[in-house]
């Protein structure tokens, strides 16, 4: 009788290793995409707001010439 129920803790045992693998596995593969969804909205912002600047400096600049040459 003893050497039937090893087999089976053994079993168990082992299918709750899986499934806590399984459990780590998904973790990290969910760390790792917010991760990168993290990254790239960062670097979408950080190119929107290089792109605002730019644009707020050439206005800036026309403005500041066309203000400039007809006088």
């Amino acid at each position: 009788m003893q050497r039937k129920k090893l087999p089976k803790s053994s079993s168990s045992n082992v299918s709750s290793n899986n499934s806590s693998l399984v459990n780590e596995k998904r973790l990290t593969s969910e760390r790792s995409s917010a991760r990168r969804f993290i990254f790239t909205v960062t670097i979408v912002f950080l190119l929107l707001g290089l792109t605002l600047i730019g644009l707020g400096g050439a206005i800036h600049y026309r403005v500041i010439s066309f203000q400039s040459s007809p006088s």
